[in-house]
C-alpha cells in the first residue's frame, strides 16, 4: 500500500478467469491460493493484475502473472494393459526357449516426472 499526497493505491484482477483460484489482497497487493490446485487438470494460470490509484487524475497500470503449478506424487499408477476386468492368461510352450517375451504389461503415471518400475511380487 502506498500512501501520497492524496493517492491510496490499490490492486486488483482485472482478468477473474481464475474460478476462484486465486485471491489478490487489494491493500498489499498479495496474491494468494483461493482453492485447491490439481495440475493434472491445469498446468498453469494466467492472471492480468492491476493497480490503480485515487489520485486526480486517477492512473492505473496493469502486469500479466503466470502461475505454474508444480506436480506432486499424488495419483497412482494406471495399468492399462491388462485391465482388472480382464484377468490375463498366458499359453506358454513348455519349452519355450530362455528369454521367451511371455506379456506385455502397460502402465501409465498421469504424474509429472514420475517413472514406472515393474517387479514381480516376491521378487
Amino acid at each position: 500500500m502506498e500512501f501520497g499526497f492524496y493517492t491510496l493505491v490499490t490492486v486488483c484482477c482485472v482478468d477473474v478467469q481464475s474460478g476462484g483460484a486465486f485471491d489478490i489482497d487489494g491493500s498489499s497487493g498479495a496474491i494468494s491460493v483461493g482453492r485447491r490446485l490439481d495440475r493434472e487438470q491445469r498446468t498453469s494460470w494466467e492472471l492480468t493484475v492491476a493497480a490503480g490509484n485515487d489520485g486526480f487524475p486517477g492512473t492505473t497500470t496493469s502486469v500479466a502473472v503466470t502461475v505454474s503449478v508444480d506436480d506432486e506424487n499424488d495419483n497412482s499408477p494406471l495399468v492399462r494393459f491388462p485391465t482388472s476386468a480382464d484377468h490375463l492368461l498366458v499359453q506358454l510352450a513348455r519349452h519355450a526357449p530362455l528369454g521367451t517375451l511371455v506379456t506385455r504389461i502397460d502402465a501409465h503415471d498421469p504424474d509429472v516426472g514420475q517413472s514406472l518400475s515393474h517387479r514381480q511380487p516376491g521378487a
